[in-house]
């Protein structure tokens, strides 16, 4: 079995991407802020800033591959306008770069995570070269695709989505969950649409990729495009919640997805080079569903095989 690096493991994407790609690799995942343990991965913490210290560890592993989850590997849903802070930007910029060096050295094949919030309309489903935002988040995002494509990795503009393995840091579909099953009404806009996708199928589609060596910039997002609200209401759907309402909210009001108002993938280029079909709205929030009913949401949470997590606080 091959080894995978992956890095972000405390966050949303790299959690559920290393769980997902253990079956595949011997998975090693690197954590900064929260100490995270997930069963059949090993983790540790790495302080990704430390250049030295990055180059030393990717040398020591040489995996065959690498999965980076840094700071943009959150979709727009999930960032708001102030983060990440202008004070991380351009470490990321620096990480990547060195990550990139390491990798080749290594000879190992690079994917960078990046984030569909560099649009903002008003095209719908973005081509990998459309028109992105001239702000100071997204081209500070833009300044990190550049620097990991000009080193030879695969840079994926995504927009995931699955269960935190931190409890109070949970990403947007998470906390609609957590609204419905207390019974309170969702708060979401029908604006802002965007084409998330449930990070363990990004999983299938990065393992993929790896097994093509491919290079470049790539979308990879679910196949529709959709507002919060719809989202929220597919997933109350999927959790058998149909009788608790999502109530609509003004875009204006600051709520959950009114950051930007359309970031929207075409993933036309990936699906012509891996010859798949991009997954369905109702079909990933199913599977979504099904791994809080069977155990995959507890492993996340580093709880063992087949255990169980019962209730809305666990």
């Amino acid at each position: 079995m091959q080894k995978l690096l992956v890095t972000g493991v405390d966050g949303v994407a790299g959690s559920n991407l290393a769980l997902a790609l253990a079956t595949r690799f011997e998975v090693v995942g690197l954590y900064e802020r929260h100490t995270v343990s997930f069963e059949g991965c090993r983790t540790s913490h790495c302080e990704l800033a430390d250049e030295a210290k990055l180059a030393d560890r990717i040398r020591e592993e040489s995996p065959a591959a690498i999965i980076h989850c840094g700071c943009w590997s959150k979709g727009t849903w999930d960032l708001r306008p102030s983060e990440p802070s202008t004070a991380s930007m351009p470490d990321e910029t620096r990480i990547v770069a060195r990550m990139a060096e390491s990798a080749a050295a290594a000879k190992s094949w690079l994917a960078v995570l990046s984030t569909d919030a560099v649009f903002s309309g008003p095209r719908l489903f973005h081509e990998e070269d459309a028109a992105t935002l001239d702000s100071g988040m997204a081209s500070s995002a833009i300044g990190m695709e550049r620097t990991a494509l000009a080193r030879g990795a695969m840079v994926v503009r995504t927009h995931p989505y699955g269960w935190s393995p931190v409890e109070h840091e949970c990403g947007f579909a998470e906390r609609v969950w957590r609204s419905l099953t207390d019974n309170v009404p969702c708060r979401c806009v029908h604006e802002h649409h965007a084409t998330p996708i449930l990070a363990t199928d990004l999983a299938a589609f990065l393992a993929r990729s790896w097994e093509m060596r491919l290079t470049g910039l790539y979308h990879i997002a679910g196949a529709e495009r959709t507002s919060p609200a719809r989202f929220a209401s597919e997933l109350a759907a999927a959790f058998g919640l149909r009788g608790v309402a999502c109530e609509p909210s003004d875009p204006l009001a600051g709520t959950v997805g009114a950051s930007r108002p359309e970031s929207s993938l075409s993933t036309r280029k990936v699906r012509r080079e891996l010859k798949l079909p991009m997954p369905l709205l109702r079909e990933g929030l199913d599977r979504f569903a099904d791994q809080a009913e069977k155990g995959f949401r507890a492993r996340v949470r580093g709880a063992p095989r087949g255990g169980s997590v019962s209730g809305r606080a666990a």
